[in-house]
């Protein structure tokens, strides 16, 4: 017999974003003489009107000055897709972009997503305050919904936006078609991050979906 009293709530169909703490010694990125301008990839650019042009000239391949802490990063990664993705420890991944952002005191940026990725990382290597402003995720239902109608209160299952604090040594990882932005730097300090993308790479996929990049490096062999 159905239950009259039943009720219920089903988490379905999760946008995860994945928290890690980084124990290691990262310290280098934080010594100002191993960075330049152009290093800081993606600052105060993002509301300028010359962004498009100077995004050009930007290094969006910083990880490569720092093989060992790409490791560390990709390591966690790998580990989380096994432990809360459920994906298969025979499939591999590779950072392609990475960059450092810079977000000067009185700054924000725009809502944006990451395209030519799966997910995306950012990494708190540096000293923050709790007006340093943090990371804010956009829902992804929200260009979905033809009808506005605002909670009146704000919790996971119905957030349209949520938001994350800075704290040093966090290393979260989020789907690449996840909006989010940096909220405004009220400090009087420059708030530093490194953020960087991931592909899977090898052979994956089932059916007429699968996928080997051996594919793409063959192609260019011929």
């Amino acid at each position: 017999m159905p239950n009259e009293n039943l009720k219920g709530y089903l988490p379905l169909f999760a946008t995860n974003v994945l928290m890690n703490y980084v124990g290691e010694d990262t310290d280098e990125l934080i010594r100002a003489d191993n960075h330049n301008a152009d290093d800081y990839s993606r600052s105060i650019k993002q509301n300028t009107d010359d962004n498009i042009n100077e995004k050009i000239t930007d290094d969006f391949r910083i990880l490569e000055k720092y093989p060992r802490i790409a490791d560390i990063l990709l390591n966690k990664f790998k580990v989380a897709a096994q432990e809360f993705l459920s994906i298969s420890p025979e499939i591999d991944f590779l950072i392609t972009t990475s960059w450092i952002t810079q977000t000067e005191p009185g700054y924000d940026s725009q809502y944006h997503c990451h395209k030519n990725s799966w997910y995306s990382g950012v990494y708190y290597y540096g000293e923050y305050d709790d007006d340093m402003g943090g990371i804010e995720f956009k829902s992804p239902l929200d260009d979905l919904q033809q009808f506005l109608i605002p909670p009146t209160s704000n919790h996971l299952a119905v957030a349209p936006t949520w938001q994350l604090p800075v704290q040093k040594n966090i290393l979260l990882f989020f789907p690449s078609y996840l909006k989010h932005r940096v909220t405004k730097n009220d400090s009087d300090k420059i708030r530093h991050s490194m953020a960087f993308n991931i592909i899977p790479v090898g052979w994956y996929g089932t059916g007429d979906a699968v996928m080997d990049t051996a594919w793409i490096e063959n192609y260019y062999k011929r």
